[in-house]
């Protein structure tokens, strides 16, 4: 697999404090593993729901619903953008979502 760490990611789900718990895992991964994936956090990095590498690549974790004008991103990650079986059965909530 190639490794790209220039590229921006947006990663998408149902509430931006899940988005921001996958965001904090990620960052904390590579914090982990920098040595051995040859690529570094930004040292300004410290927020789990956007952070930034040394290679240039950002990352933006956010909740359905929040803007992302301004976040142009190489590759989008949309998990669990409807929180339950009763909102996705909703109209209005789908609506919300889409």
């Amino acid at each position: 697999m190639a490794s790209a760490p220039q590229l921006d990611v947006l990663a998408a789900s149902h509430t931006t404090q899940l988005a921001a718990k996958w965001g904090r895992w990620v960052r904390n991964l590579i914090a982990d593993h920098a040595p051995v994936l040859g690529i570094s956090l930004a040292a300004d990095s410290t927020a789990a729901f956007r952070w930034a590498l040394n290679q240039g690549g950002e990352y933006y974790a956010v909740g359905v619903g929040v803007g992302i004008a301004g976040f142009r991103a190489d590759l989008a990650i949309i998990d669990d953008p409807i929180r339950s079986r009763e909102d996705a059965d909703s109209n209005r909530v789908r609506e919300h979502a889409g």
